[in-house]
């Protein structure tokens, strides 16, 4: 299994590669990122880019937040 690095601010922990986020930092993104990151793959066959139009929202987020 691939993983990655979570992106929360000074976050250690790893996740494997189809999630976003460790749990405490995918609950701490806002509703309305969460939201847009699970619809646009939901819908990925009609529209590939959208979800990767929503992680990429979310890792400014999370670049911009201090949230531990």
């Amino acid at each position: 299994m691939n993983t990655h690095r979570c992106p929360g601010k000074g976050c250690t922990k790893t996740v494997p590669n189809n999630e976003l986020a460790c749990r405490t930092h995918w609950v701490k993104l806002p509703w309305r990122l969460r939201t847009n990151i699970t619809e646009a793959w939901r819908n990925r066959v009609n529209d590939v880019g959208a979800h990767s139009d929503a992680v990429a929202e979310a890792y400014q987020w999370y670049a911009t937040h201090d949230v531990e």
